[in-house]
């Protein structure tokens, strides 16, 4: 089943709408699940529901993953992403090795890379 996690996006709305739109379910995680492995937070945590309470914390970095999303779907989130300047630090692909990873840990290696792309 396709899903996106989406922790720390100021304005998900745009991006939850839309794959809502492709009967993509949207995770919008806080704080409390950074320790959590990816594939325990698509196991566990609930979609998010429009009544539901949007959790920022605009000091950190913000990330959205795209979990068995297919091609065509990720063109689209991703040109909507672009289109709406939606400001998101991070994009990143669920794999087998980082579905068993920390967000935090996720998080770690996506601004290692960035920091090594400046290089």
């Amino acid at each position: 089943m396709e899903k996106i996690i989406i922790y720390n996006v100021a304005d998900a709305r745009k991006i939850i709408t839309m794959a809502a739109n492709m009967r993509i379910k949207s995770i919008v995680i806080d704080n409390t699940k950074l320790s959590d492995t990816l594939e325990n937070v698509l196991a566990y945590s609930q979609d998010y529901r429009t009544d539901d309470i949007m959790p920022f914390i605009n000091k950190d970095k913000s990330i959205v993953i795209f979990c068995d999303v297919t091609q065509k779907h990720l063109d689209k989130l991703l040109f909507v992403i672009r289109n709406n300047n939606l400001n998101v630090d991070y994009k990143a692909v669920m794999t087998k090795t980082n579905k068993l990873w920390t967000l935090n840990k996720i998080l770690y290696h996506m601004e290692i890379e960035k920091k090594n792309e400046r290089r």
